[in-house]
């Protein structure tokens, strides 16, 4: 995840990785991209822009933080509905060799089911039914961070 806002070509990145997965799937294998909160605010700030979401602390908007967050303008004019479409399909959690593999240390990810199947499906079903508010839940709880750190 989040192949987007730390460069000068988030798209150009986001087409590669697309890329290497179509071109892996051709000669059996795969390649495997995971949704970060970079792809969910690019997803919402174009869905939503402008649109008032409740951020819990007042109001805030997609397009606004996706800015905040380093969004270039140059990867939204570029944006295309099969970028949309890709992101949207990411998948949240996966298992590979034994070891669960995610974008965030947190466990905000249980709040959409208890298996790996369950949270992907859940979080998939929030993005295909293009609630504002309910995608800005999403991206808050996937932002949380530090749940595994070792205080000691």
């Amino acid at each position: 995840g989040d192949f987007t806002d730390r460069g000068p070509d988030g798209i150009g990145v986001i087409d590669l990785v697309m890329r290497l997965s179509a071109e892996a799937a051709a000669a059996g294998g795969y390649c495997k991209a995971l949704m970060g909160n970079h792809e969910l605010l690019l997803i919402g700030a174009k869905r939503f822009a402008d649109t008032p979401v409740n951020s819990g602390a007042g109001t805030a908007t997609f397009q606004a933080a996706w800015l905040l967050n380093g969004g270039q303008k140059t990867d939204m004019e570029r944006l295309q509905d099969v970028h949309l479409q890709w992101m949207s399909r990411l998948d949240a959690v996966v298992e590979e060799d034994g070891h669960l593999l995610m974008h965030s240390d947190t466990t905000a990810y249980l709040d959409y089911g208890s298996t790996i199947e369950d949270v992907n499906d859940t979080i998939t079903a929030i993005l295909t039914r293009n609630d504002a508010d309910e995608c800005w839940d999403l991206f808050r709880k996937l932002t949380k961070r530090f749940a595994f750190r070792d205080e000691g």
